[in-house]
């Protein structure tokens, strides 16, 4: 059970929530699910910091903004944060949509100042559910990381050496392609590339322990949402700017001919030294994905959210376990139409407990490694510290019936 520590102080100089908004139009759907899993919703047309450095927009293969975040966007996400960190919480995640008067637009999903390896969780989840809720179905997720400093710096070497001793055997685009963007040269389907493609260096083999131990941590995450996963050796990223792990969302079809078609519908990277673009020396840690969806035809309107807006139950958690358990939770109340407040990106109890009282959260919901195993939440009052262990079968009703007494 968990065992709740004394009141810690409050951090005046932390704000708890992000002045988001309260959104209706093209991307309505996708946009209240990432609200749900903890995502605030903010304007893509506020004015960000740009970077100091110029850098190439376009990529070397024409291909790579289908496969990755595209640069340009990257910047732009991380340009608003830059422009908000002081006022934002740390974590901050956010979310917008791009192009809603376009055939595809895209909903972007961000997650600032968080190492931890939750980050690519629950963007992965998130986006998961906002693209079953979408029509897709079917889905895989790739997955590959090329690790930090030095080991990252290693494989990209070895892995450029290794091409260009074979660079006699590219045809004359593909050598184009490899000049520009030696990392590329993965995109590249030309029946020459394909045999110097698979017995290529592994960025996987070259992991420190700690990309080792985050990337693991990832897969285990990937397993809890029982979706099926590969390890894709070919996702890398840019050369001009590092991504240490990366991932891809996939609908799988079948073509007329019975053989399995793959598209890739959402895509997502860990970019935490981005910040060098902007001549900034802090690293600030930044996860962001792409969710490519067909935009309802409906106007666009964001209003101020209100006070009135936040939920009266906080989700805490402690431990690995229960923070994996956390995701699932947070799916079965969606359908049930029942929101919660959470920080899943902390992992501290205190930090959490702080959050609840600085917010005024009538109830918190714990789940430590206990609960996890015995499939059971505690519903803890603030006011009068009364507690209740509740099956997590029963949760939404119980909560349903909660809420329904405050008003």
């Amino acid at each position: 059970m968990v065992t709740l520590s004394s009141q810690e102080p409050l951090e005046e100089h932390l704000n708890y929530t992000i002045p988001g908004f309260s959104y209706t139009g093209p991307f309505e759907k996708g946009l209240s699910i990432a609200e749900h899993y903890g995502f605030s919703i903010i304007k893509p047309s506020d004015k960000a910091v740009t970077p100091s450095k110029k850098i190439a927009l376009e990529p070397a293969h024409k291909d790579a903004s289908h496969h990755y975040v595209a640069l340009e966007e990257k910047l732009g996400a991380l340009g608003i944060y830059l422009k908000h960190k002081d006022v934002w919480p740390k974590p901050a995640l956010v979310a917008y949509g791009l192009y809603p008067r376009k055939k595809v637009g895209k909903i972007k999903l961000a997650v600032y100042g968080c190492r931890k390896s939750i980050a690519e969780a629950i963007l992965m989840k998130t986006a998961l559910t906002i693209l079953e809720e979408s029509g897709y179905q079917d889905f895989q997720i790739d997955l590959n990381s090329l690790g930090y400093g030095d080991s990252r710096s290693e494989f990209v070497r070895e892995y450029i050496n290794y091409f260009r001793g074979h660079v006699n055997n590219m045809t004359a685009p593909t050598q184009t392609v490899f000049k520009n963007d030696p990392l590329h040269i993965t995109l590249c389907d030309e029946d020459s590339c394909r045999p110097l493609r698979e017995d290529a260096p592994h960025s996987l083999s070259f992991l420190c322990e700690e990309g080792r131990n985050h990337f693991r941590e990832i897969l285990e995450y990937v397993e809890s949402m029982n979706v099926p996963y590969r390890l894709n050796p070919h996702l890398l990223g840019y050369s001009t700017h590092p991504s240490e792990t990366l991932f891809q969302i996939k609908k799988k079809s079948k073509n007329k001919d019975g053989s399995i078609k793959e598209t890739i519908i959402a895509r997502g990277e860990r970019n935490d030294t981005l910040y060098k673009l902007f001549g900034l020396r802090k690293e600030i840690p930044f996860v962001s994905m792409t969710l490519d969806i067909k935009p309802a035809q409906k106007p666009e309107k964001y209003s101020r959210r209100n006070e009135q807006g936040i939920p009266s139950i906080y989700f805490v958690h402690l431990g690995m376990v229960a923070k994996q358990r956390v995701l699932e939770i947070l799916e079965i109340l969606r359908k049930k139409n029942i929101s919660v407040m959470q920080t899943v990106t902390h992992s501290t109890l205190g930090l959490q407990m702080n959050r609840a009282r600085a917010l005024g959260v009538p109830y918190t919901m714990i789940m430590g490694l206990k609960e996890a195993q015995e499939n059971v939440v505690i519903l803890r009052d603030m006011a009068t510290r009364s507690q209740k262990t509740i099956p997590i079968d029963k949760l939404p009703l119980y909560l349903k019936r909660v809420t329904k007494t405050l008003g």
